[in-house]
């Protein structure tokens, strides 16, 4: 059930600080430390802050399926992995600067916040689910985007911890 709080801001607000924390690790890097992998299997900063970017694109048109279709097969963008998006969750295009694409990172939020603003109540109780899961509600997909910010939050001060140990 959805919280008590009117939807939108409960959700806001967990989309919110989980994205402040994330800026607050990405901030610990050095600019030289921010296109620096420690090897091929791990992603450099700057991939996971572009990471980010494509995932908001990409849960803002699974948002407006859960609205518009009934009970729609979702991708978890949690468990989402380069191997179903492609090189693009990943691979940076060349053109794109740190401040490029935390602008676009800004654009999409709005847009986010934007779209959802304009939901009625009970369309943050519309169901959609995940392959091999059971249904869920439409909030949860919400609070799974804060989660998702989270969890790249810790693996930057992961990449951050290691790149300062081997004094890069």
């Amino acid at each position: 059930m959805v919280d008590q709080v009117e939807p939108l801001v409960s959700v806001r607000r967990k989309m919110v600080v989980a994205r402040i924390e994330f800026m607050g690790r990405l901030a610990e890097f050095k600019n030289e430390q921010l296109t620096y992998s420690l090897s091929a299997d791990e992603p450099s900063a700057l991939q996971v802050v572009y990471h980010l970017y494509v995932i908001d694109g990409f849960v803002l048109q699974q948002m407006r399926r859960v609205q518009t279709e009934d009970d729609p097969e979702l991708v978890n963008p949690v468990a989402l992995s380069d191997s179903y998006y492609g090189d693009a969750v990943l691979q940076v295009p060349s053109e794109f600067t740190l401040e490029t694409i935390l602008t676009g990172m800004i654009v999409r939020r709005e847009e986010m916040f934007s779209y959802l603003s304009q939901l009625p109540t009970l369309a943050w109780e519309r169901f959609f689910h995940f392959p091999a899961t059971a249904q869920m509600r439409f909030y949860q997909l919400c609070n799974l985007l804060a989660l998702h910010d989270q969890q790249h939050a810790h693996q930057l001060a992961s990449i951050k911890a290691r790149l300062d140990s081997s004094s890069v």
